[in-house]
């Protein structure tokens, strides 16, 4: 997928973001790291990808026909 897909929101869902380049000297503690800059999540850019990347949506119909009286 190149663009992203979001049919599940309006917005894209908020979510910790990846470490920076400059930020390879941490100190990992258990899912979060202390950095020259703070601490952050250990999330590096694959990580924050595959968590980021829609694994499901709904299936499209095979016809646009909406029937109001389907099922009576």
């Amino acid at each position: 997928m190149t663009d992203p897909v979001h049919w599940g929101t309006d917005v894209p869902v908020s979510l910790p973001q990846p470490l920076e380049e400059t930020d390879a000297f941490s100190i990992p503690m258990d899912g979060f790291c202390f950095t020259p800059n703070g601490l952050f999540f250990d999330l590096s850019r694959a990580d924050f990808d595959r968590i980021s990347t829609p694994s499901f949506a709904p299936e499209l119909p095979d016809q646009n026909i909406v029937r109001y009286d389907e099922g009576l």
